[in-house]
């Protein structure tokens, strides 16, 4: 039975850490750390090619939404991937990799 479906019947608790053994979650952490790490998190993802981070979340929701196999899932992110390729942030992204420096994108 699926781990998930296992809890659901049986109502068994899990730790935080258990539940990111299980892959359930990405991290763990004691409730006090909560906010604080939590805006770490934003603070770095505010930094990022924001745009490539909203074309991944629709993607990944469109590969879901339509479940596409292995292949198709590969066309979509490689069309994906050649329209990112074409923004300005790609081209600052790629000139902070060469100058070993910090990229600075704006969405």
């Amino acid at each position: 039975m699926h781990r998930t479906l296992d809890l659901i019947y049986t109502a068994e608790l899990m730790s935080g850490a258990e539940a990111v053994a299980q892959g359930m979650f990405s991290r763990a952490m004691p409730a006090a750390d909560l906010l604080e790490n939590t805006r770490a998190i934003v603070a770095k993802a505010a930094t990022g090619a924001t745009s490539a981070f909203n074309a991944s979340k629709d993607l990944v929701a469109h590969i879901r939404d339509q479940r596409l196999g292995l292949w198709e899932s590969m066309e979509e992110e490689n069309a994906e991937q050649a329209r990112l390729c074409k923004t300005e942030d790609y081209s600052e992204g790629f000139r902070a990799f060469q100058e070993k420096r910090t990229p600075v994108f704006k969405g």
